[in-house]
């Protein structure tokens, strides 16, 4: 598995920690957003989960998840909905702790656990075919290549 789909499941397997459920009036959210999804309760407590919800004519109308059904509520028994939304915070933080790792992990394979920047040295004369490389901390003309120092190919 490549570094990258590692990084891109890791980001999928957390991304409902990014939402947060909010409560809506349904009349007003609608109004202004286009949801996928919404819960709505009534006044006698029946719960509807509503795919593609709309406004029309004072009434909530979808389709009722897990049914081939449409359902239509008056807006005026409709109690309040319930939507999922993005959660800011916790997004951020889950950006940034990811970049945070990705720079790391770059840091360290470029370090290759020594402290020093290191530059690979795949000398096939004198190692044989299909040596492998070591890493290499001297410079050029042989002294040793201060923390930081040139990420270069020696040959």
């Amino acid at each position: 598995m490549t570094i990258k789909r590692l990084i891109a499941a890791v980001l999928l397997a957390s991304l409902p920690a990014c939402t947060r459920n909010v409560l809506v009036r349904p009349d007003e959210y609608l109004a202004t957003h286009s949801p996928k999804r919404i819960a709505v309760v009534d006044d006698r407590g029946q719960v509807y989960q509503v795919l593609h919800p709309s406004i029309v004519d004072g009434e909530l109308v979808g389709y009722e998840i897990g049914t081939p059904y449409t359902v239509a509520v008056p807006v005026e028994y409709l109690r309040g909905g319930l939507i999922k939304a993005i959660h800011p915070v916790k997004t951020g933080l889950l950006v940034g702790s990811a970049a945070a790792v990705v720079v790391a992990g770059i840091v360290a394979m470029m370090s290759g656990g020594t402290g020093a920047v290191c530059a690979m040295n795949f000398d096939v004369s004198t190692e044989g075919a299909g040596a492998r490389g070591h890493c290499d901390t001297s410079g050029p003309d042989g002294s040793s290549i201060p923390d930081g120092g040139s990420n270069t190919l020696h040959r």
